[in-house]
C-alpha cells in the first residue's frame, strides 16, 4: 500500500471515529450532579476571566500527527478543564433540543501539513435574548459566532464539550 492510500485510509479512519464521538456529545447540557443551576452558570460565566489559551494551541497539540507529546497534551488539558473561553469558531451545525443549542464547528485548522485537523468545539448554548435566538436560527454552516462558555471536557483528543455558553459580542 503505497504512502498516499494508506494516508487516506487513516483520515476516513479518523473522521469515522470522529463522527462517533460527535454523536455521543448528545444530552451534554444534562448533568446528573447536584449543582448550581443554569442561570447560576451563566451570571457566574460573565464575571469569570477568559483563559488565554486559543483555539490554535488546542487545535495543534491534539492534532493527530502534531509535534506535540502525551505530557504536553495532559498539561493543557488540566489548563483548560474547568476554565472559561471566548473563541470564535466557524459552524458546522446547530441543532436544537430544551431550549439549548447545541453547536458543533468546523474542525479546528492546523498549521502542521503532517498533522490531521479533527478537533471540533462542541457548544452548548443557552440564548439570553431574543436577538441571540435570531442570530441562531439564521446561523449557517461556516458563519463566524463568537462564544464565551465553560470547558468541560475534552474527548478523545478530537472534541472539546464546552458547557454552558452564550453568544459573545464580537
Amino acid at each position: 500500500m503505497n504512502y498516499m492510500t494508506h494516508h487516506t485510509l487513516a483520515t476516513w479512519l479518523l473522521c469515522i471515529a470522529m463522527m462517533a464521538v460527535l454523536a455521543g456529545c448528545g444530552n451534554g447540557h444534562q448533568s446528573a450532579q447536584a449543582g448550581p443551576s443554569v442561570g447560576e452558570q451563566l451570571e457566574e460565566l460573565m464575571r469569570t476571566e477568559v483563559t488565554p489559551v486559543s483555539q490554535v494551541l488546542m487545535s495543534e497539540t491534539f492534532a493527530f500527527g502534531s509535534d506535540s507529546t502525551d505530557l504536553q497534551r495532559d498539561l493543557l488539558r488540566q489548563e483548560i478543564i474547568g476554565k472559561t473561553v471566548e473563541w470564535d469558531i466557524l459552524v458546522y451545525e446547530i441543532t436544537l433540543e430544551d431550549d439549548v443549542y447545541k453547536i458543533t464547528s468546523q474542525p479546528l485548522p492546523v498549521k502542521s501539513k503532517d498533522a490531521v485537523p479533527v478537533m471540533r468545539v462542541v457548544i452548548f448554548l443557552y440564548p439570553a435574548t431574543d436577538v441571540d435566538v435570531d442570530s441562531l436560527r439564521k446561523a449557517k454552516t461556516n458563519d463566524s459566532i463568537r462564544i464565551r462558555g465553560h470547558v468541560q471536557d475534552i474527548l478523545l483528543r478530537s472534541v472539546v464539550v464546552v458547557s454552558p455558553a452564550i453568544l459573545s459580542k464580537k
